[in-house]
């Protein structure tokens, strides 16, 4: 302190992190928990603010609170949810960013991609002459005559077929 009598900044030590205090610590959860513009965004409370917020549905505000209700001093509320899985709508505009379309476009593009890669790789060269399958099919008389007479006596088995 100087010698005047007025008080100065004290200093702590370097790298040495200022404390808050309980009250402080309230009053930024409470202005964090006003903040908030949908239902299912309190779920990003839980863990911040040690699970104190919650949604009052009758006047669509984050309010500070318990599952009982909200805290005296932040008024009456006709419908109160403390758990963001007890919302309406199970939406918020906050996750909703960059980060999120990358999630949701990302596997799709990729799978289409892969196969559409794997259905032209496989497909045969259009630029090479492609014989029909059924002429590289290469037989010897007798096996030809074999098949011919079966093939007959399959379907009419009352006729006999004998060269």
């Amino acid at each position: 302190q100087e010698s005047n009598g007025s008080s100065s900044l004290q200093v702590g030590t370097p790298g040495e992190v200022p404390v808050a205090t309980e009250a402080e610590r309230l009053t930024e959860h409470k202005a964090r928990c006003h903040q908030i513009t949908e239902c299912f965004c309190i779920r990003h409370t839980v863990h911040e603010m040690n699970n104190k917020c919650g949604w009052c549905d009758s006047s669509q505000k984050a309010l500070f609170g318990t599952p009982s209700g909200p805290d005296s001093d932040e008024g009456e509320c006709a419908y109160w949810i403390f758990y963001s899985k007890n919302c309406q709508t199970l939406k918020c505009m906050e996750d909703i960013d960059y980060a999120w379309y990358v999630s949701v476009v990302l596997p799709i593009v990729l799978s289409l991609g892969f196969t559409c890669f794997g259905n032209f790789a496989s497909a045969p060269n259009p630029l090479e002459p492609q014989k029909p399958r059924w002429t590289l099919l290469k037989r010897s008389k007798e096996e030809f005559v074999k098949g011919l007479w079966g093939s007959r006596a399959r379907c009419h088995p009352d006729q006999s077929f004998q060269q």
